[in-house]
């Protein structure tokens, strides 16, 4: 039904849109009876030829003029991006840097200069004029300065122009360091109020600013130019302000850098901002002859280092020329004479009435084929194609214009845009369609139309049909979709850019292994550029160092899994061998046929000198440590025989005091008066604390020397027998003992015991004032540990000098109130470490204590073996 209804509208369109005017006449009508053939006819099929002619003539001009329009921008956007690829560059080589110097201590003028050199910035950047560094200064250190610099190799430095000022940012390294950029040492630009803004700009955001439209002071005696600086603050690792990292560029090399070979045929222009006035400009690419106005312009406007510029491109007479003007006439010129052969035929044929008759007849038909080949033409164009009367309502649509706006013919013809579109959209449909209609040729622009599957792109080209006065009779609009090339656009645009700045460097060959491409960190690593090895087997970065079976086994991993990693020792162009973490992929159609590789590495060189250094790291602190423990083993065996002297040679002195007292007083007791008998009881109560004190301290040091071996026990059990011996040592007092039944440990059964009987032992001692004691024995579970305690409702202690419950010889009751050492918790807490646990106590004074502790064997213990205690 699309078909017939696209004749119909081709068939009822008038003269101006290229279509035979009036109705079809039968050829019954035409020539019956007697009718004769009239004088006119051969004009009239003139005219209806060369109209026809003139249609395809303007069809075929619409279809190569949205073909140029379609060149011109993809042109112009490569254009824009490989200047913000190159600017992104740019920053970047100044980001990198300015962290030299956040990684060094000073950062001296060789320093500088062996960073430019391995930069090679004259081979990748030809446009940056000189990478210099800024020092920022005070005025007090401005003496100091100089003569740093001057110590340096700069004997003629001074800071320019001279004066005090409370700040100077002067230029102290520039390379090259030659020509006019020698010039340029000690100029402080921060008294300039056009550097001054953009290195304010640059502190703010510690990013790369650039300034704006500027003269360099190097050109200002020679030959001026328009340029701008790039700054960058450096900081020095405690994060002071160093100076500022800066490139000056002249706008006339950077277009000379950044220029694609597709910038042919495209003229651009930059400026500052967003203005276009002549001050603004930066750069005029070449320009078309004089009198020469462009068919394609575009502007935009592009943000990069903090700072507008406006882009203005135009298309010169080699994009708009070419085969659209050639193809064009001729389609008009075979036209114009198929309608003047045909003229003739019809004048020598109307002689005839016959004659008249056939050639009507092959005229009708030739007529109606024409008519269906312009009625599938448009119907199945690939554009959307619609045709609009000067009261802009729809009079043709086709296939694609339906497919694109979801409107059916029948809908949309005899209906204006207000009637089929939402308001904004049909004013703007409105605004363009009087804008072809108001001007003498082809209004072009590219349009966005939403859908549910994204944004689509579309050319659209309007131009205005007229009557055969010359008066306007309506407008025809084509769109070409462009949405797939926008697509494709964007992902090679997104590739080249990873393929460029990615950190690992990235090798491409064909399936024979011959390198057709590499990337920027390729030339980096290895020294060669991309033009020495496009071409070449990657075997020429061999070191050697890898034997046959080695590519062997790599091979057969890349033909059967298609990919292999590994370290690997090449070699680079210098002949020094490196290693490299490399990773090669197969790339694979859809047959399963081998295309290409795909080989990504990087340079370990690096990580492999810090593994050398922790290992020799390792080496000198394993003999530390062997020193270290010598010296402890040492003095562990000193300590043993101190103790050991402690606990032998010092008890025949004790025992013979005590023994001498005990006999003293047996024998003379009675001869003796109350003073001396009490004196000879306090020189026994001595020597037996002294004796017990010597006990303990060597039952301190035994723990720390014991052998740990760890089982189950059953703790409850343990106390409960402490509990016996304690009562039949004091049958008299009344205690009730609260020991939770069940309670195990994993632990030393040897050094576990002393725990327990430390403990109660204490709480039996200070609750011996009460009339009614109470001794508790259990645990608690608390944030999924296990705590033991042991509770009672004695003496307690002030909270204050808890810090002191667990050190040798510490006590927070005196011996007139309750006797021992102050060796026993010291004791406690030792063990208690070996067990890997913590132990802490809490009370308050009159009202009891509670000392809580846990037991984890695995994180510290040790058995017998010496392998972990478990």
């Amino acid at each position: 039904m699309a078909e017939p209804a696209a004749r119909s509208a081709i068939r009822d369109t008038k003269g101006p849109a290229g279509f035979p005017a009036g109705r079809n006449v039968p050829e019954s009508e035409a020539f019956k009876g007697g009718l004769q053939p009239r004088a006119w006819l051969h004009w009239a099929v003139l005219a209806v030829s060369l109209l026809v002619s003139l249609g395809a003539w303007r069809w075929v001009d619409s279809q190569a003029r949205q073909a140029q329009q379609a060149e011109f921008q993809a042109r112009a956007a490569e254009i824009r991006e490989a200047l913000l690829s190159r600017m992104a560059g740019y920053q970047q080589i100044l980001i990198d840097a300015a962290a030299l110097f956040a990684v060094s201590d000073r950062v001296m003028r060789q320093d500088w200069t062996n960073y430019y050199r391995r930069l090679q910035l004259k081979e990748h950047f030809p446009a940056i004029q000189a990478l210099a560094f800024a020092r920022a200064f005070s005025h007090e250190e401005l003496a100091s300065q100089v003569r740093e610099l001057r110590a340096q190799g700069l004997p003629d430095f001074a800071v320019r122009p001279p004066g005090p000022r409370p700040r100077y940012v002067a230029n102290v390294y520039a390379e090259p360091f030659e020509g006019l950029n020698v010039k340029a040492l000690g100029y402080d630009m921060w008294q300039d109020p056009v550097r001054r803004r953009a290195m304010e700009q640059a502190l703010a955001t510690r990013r790369p600013a650039i300034t704006s439209k500027t003269i360099l002071k190097i050109d200002e005696s020679s030959n001026p130019v328009p340029a701008f600086i790039m700054f960058q603050p450096a900081f020095e690792r405690g994060g002071r302000l160093a100076g500022f990292v800066l490139s000056p560029f002249r706008m006339s090399a950077l277009a000379d850098d950044l220029l694609p070979p597709s910038a042919q045929a495209v003229s651009f222009a930059i400026y500052d901002g967003a203005a276009s006035g002549a001050d603004a400009l930066y750069f005029l690419g070449s320009q078309a002859p004089a009198g020469h106005r462009p068919v394609f312009t575009r502007s935009e406007t592009v943000s990069f280092a903090g700072r507008e510029w406006t882009l203005q491109f135009a298309s010169e007479p080699s994009l708009e020329s070419g085969t659209r003007a050639w193809t064009a006439q001729f389609v008009l010129a075979a036209g114009a004479l198929l309608g003047l052969a045909l003229f003739w035929l019809v004048r020598g044929i109307t002689s005839g009435r016959q004659r008249a008759l056939a050639l009507a007849r092959e005229m009708t038909a030739e007529l109606r084929e024409q008519q269906r080949f312009l009625a599938d033409l448009i119907e199945n164009s690939g554009t959307a194609i619609h045709v609009k009367d000067r009261d802009g309502k729809y009079r043709l649509v086709n296939r694609k214009w339906e497919e694109v706006t979801g409107l059916s013919r029948r809908d949309a013809e005899g209906k204006t845009a207000a009637m089929l579109f939402p308001e904004a959209v049909a004013r703007e449909i409105g605004d363009a369609d009087g804008a072809a209609m108001g001007g003498d040729g082809a209004l072009e622009s590219e349009v966005t139309v939403d859908s549910p599957e994204g944004p689509r792109h579309f050319i659209a080209v309007k131009f205005p049909l007229r009557d055969e006065e010359g008066g306007i009779a309506g407008m025809c609009g084509v769109a070409t979709e462009i949405t797939e090339r926008k697509r494709d656009e964007a992902q090679l645009r997104l590739a080249a850019s990873v393929f460029e700045q990615a950190n690992e460097a990235i090798v491409i060959t064909d399936e024979k292994a011959a390198i057709v491409a590499v990337s920027r960190r390729f030339s980096e690593i290895t020294g060669y550029g991309a033009d020495e090895v496009i071409g070449s087997n990657p075997r020429i970065l061999q070191s050697g160092r890898q034997d046959a079976a080695f590519y062997r086994a790599m091979w057969d991993a890349l033909t059967g899994a298609g990919h292999w990693s590994g370290e690997i020792w090449n070699r680079r162009k210098d002949g020094t061998a490196y290693p490299e973490w490399l990773s090669i992929s197969a790339v694979r159609d859809d047959t399963g046929r081998t295309t290409n590789y795909v080989a990504v590495f990087s340079d370990l060189t690096e990580r492999k000198a810090a593994e050398q250094e922790i290992r020799q790291m390792n080496r000198t602190l394993e003999l530390r440590v062997a020193e270290r423990t010598a010296e402890l083993q040492e003095a562990v065996r000193e300590l043993e025989a101190f103790s050991y002297s402690v606990s032998h040679d010092l008890r025949a002195p004790l025992r013979a005091i005590n023994g001498f007292s005990h006999l003293l007083e047996q024998d003379y007791a009675a001869s003796l008066d109350a003073t001396a008998r009490d004196y000879l009881a306090r020189v026994r109560a001595g020597s037996i604390r002294m004796g017990d004190l010597i006990d303990d301290l060597h039952e301190l040091s035994r723990v720390a020397r014991q052998d740990m071996r760890i089982e189950r026990l059953d703790l409850s059990r343990l106390a409960a027998e402490i509990a016996a011996e304690l009562a039949e040592e004091n049958p008299a007092r009344r205690v009730d003992w609260a020991i939770a039944p069940g309670v195990e440990a994993s632990c030393d059964a040897g050094l576990i015991r002393p725990v327990l009987l430390n403990l109660l032992g204490n709480v039996w001692k200070y609750t011996g004032r009460r009339e009614r004691a109470r001794i508790e024995f259990g645990l608690d579970e608390r944030d999924g540990e296990t705590l033991y305690y042991v509770r009672d409702n004695g003496a307690g202690f002030d909270m204050k000098y808890a810090a002191k419950l667990f050190g040798a010889f510490q006590r927070l009751h005196g011996p007139a109130e309750f006797s021992g050492t102050g060796i026993g918790l010291a004791i406690v807490a030792r063990i208690i470490r070996r067990h890997g646990g913590r132990i802490w106590g809490e009370g308050k004074p009159d009202e009891g204590a509670v000392f809580r502790f846990t037991l984890q064997p695995g994180a510290g213990a040790r058995s017998k073996e010496g392998g972990p205690a478990s």
